[in-house]
């Protein structure tokens, strides 16, 4: 992918979140209120521990003439993406 689409991509995604934060805020009718307080700043800073974090772990096995492993008393399977 060359460097401009790349970087497009990123403006579009980074559009999109913003324009759903603000309809979020919109419908909600939340006010932010700005910290003005040093502490209050610090501790909202602290208390950030890091990004988002997934973990899939997807598991299948297949029992087919092609594997290694076909066991030809077990159920045929077959793995498709």
């Amino acid at each position: 992918m060359p460097l401009r689409d790349a970087m497009l991509l990123r403006d579009a995604m980074l559009l999109r979140t913003g324009l759903a934060w603000d309809a979020m805020l919109l419908i909600t009718g939340v006010e932010l209120v700005l910290l003005k307080e040093n502490d209050m700043h610090l501790f909202f800073e602290r208390s950030i521990r890091g990004g988002q974090s997934v973990i899939f772990n997807h598991y299948a096995e297949a029992n087919n003439q092609y594997m290694k492993d076909y066991d030809g008393n077990m159920e045929k399977s077959f793995i498709s993406y």
